[in-house]
């Protein structure tokens, strides 16, 4: 039984490092090409201008997750490197 056409066509997930604060970048530019992606993001209050503030950050500032087929890669526009594929 041979498995090859299934290794093309299964998704696979990769971290990515991001070039720094270009994770909204990267999520749109992902989208656009197809990919599905993950990035975890935390509610951060914090002091601006006198006030407190709620923003959303991401968890992992320059990690960034994201599936692809093997037989389609990304544009590198805001991804710095692959680093590592999820098992």
């Amino acid at each position: 039984m041979s498995h090859s056409n299934d290794n093309q066509t299964s998704k696979v997930w990769y971290l990515a490092q991001l070039k720094p604060n270009s994770h909204r970048i990267a999520e749109v530019n992902l989208s656009r090409q197809g990919f599905e992606s993950f990035c975890p993001m935390a509610m951060e209050t914090k002091r601006q201008r006198g006030k407190f503030i709620k923003a959303e950050k991401p968890l992992f500032p320059v990690i960034f997750s994201f599936s692809m087929t093997l037989s389609k890669a990304p544009g590198r526009r805001s991804i710095r490197r692959v680093v590592s594929r999820v098992l």
